[in-house]
């Protein structure tokens, strides 16, 4: 087994400086949680959520958007124009694709150059917020078949409303639903939660859903009881997300153990107490 190197000597120039890297905390890098925040904020504290859920054998890397955002922290495509206001999607209005396309291409060649460094691509693993979440999203629908990362969280995200429209994703089935995991046409595996009172995201959640289905990822949906919108809000949607993580996360066996692996559970001493710690720095 080739045992991974750092992977802040693998960052792009636009990355490099914005980021925190923590090793597993017992000692065994078996997996990569990198993590992409919200508009405006910056990888400290996502690097700090990291560190505090202690996933097992799970190193983690936090990333900076590769935009600057005046009077606040990072982004990772244009959202606001010249005048201060919001970027929308309009006929002809490019701006946001095209910043994402740009940061996909970065993260993509990050990525590829982990996989050669010791980081196999199904033992990589995705979460964004908001933003983020978008930029995770879009990763993990342009990463199937031999591209397939371990799996991918967006809390509070969709894909953007251009993507949307030009996939022109079919009507949903009465049936549609979670697909099978070991699934040979399977992508990336995608958890998405929002909260059940943010009745403006749900359409662009559920018809990202759709479109990731499409492309053959195996997607769940969570509507979060009671929550508006927001980082991770409680100890039900930490559950989610541990459960989620207990069966795409890879658990190397210990010494003197059997052959084995795959996804163990993963046990918060108080999903609550975790949730806090998000939701102090859950900008948009």
């Amino acid at each position: 087994m080739i045992t991974p190197c750092s992977p802040l000597a693998l960052l792009p120039e636009e990355l490099a400086c914005h980021c925190v890297y923590r090793a597993s905390s017992d000692g065994v890098d078996e997996n990569l949680l990198v993590l992409l925040h919200g508009l405006g904020d910056t990888a400290g504290p996502f690097a700090r959520m990291a560190e505090r859920m202690a996933l097992p054998q799970t190193a983690c890397l936090a990333l900076g958007g590769p935009l600057s955002v005046p009077f606040a922290g990072r982004a990772w495509f244009p959202a606001i124009d010249g005048a201060g206001d919001l970027i929308e999607a309009s006929p002809g209005e490019r701006r946001r694709v095209q910043g994402l396309e740009r940061t996909r291409a970065l993260l993509q060649a990050f990525l590829d150059g982990l996989d050669k460094a010791g980081w196999p691509r199904r033992r990589v693993h995705l979460f964004g917020f908001s933003q983020g979440g978008t930029v995770a999203l879009d990763l993990a629908l342009h990463s199937r078949g031999a591209q397939r990362r371990g799996g991918c969280i967006a809390v509070s995200a969709a894909l953007l409303e251009e993507t949307l429209a030009a996939a022109q994703a079919p009507a949903p089935s009465p049936a549609a639903g979670r697909e099978p995991r070991g699934s040979a046409a399977a992508g990336t595996p995608v958890l998405m939660t929002y909260g059940q009172r943010d009745v403006q995201l749900k359409p662009a959640v559920l018809a990202t859903a759709r479109v990731l289905r499409q492309a053959g990822c195996s997607v769940e949906v969570h509507a979060v009881t009671d929550k508006a919108g927001g980082m991770v809000a409680g100890a039900e949607e930490m559950r989610v997300l541990m459960a989620f993580w207990a069966h795409t996360l890879s658990r190397r066996p210990a010494a003197g153990t059997g052959p084995g692996g795959g996804g163990t559970l993963v046990e918060v001493t108080d999903p609550a107490d975790v949730a806090a710690v998000m939701r102090s720095r859950s900008r948009p």
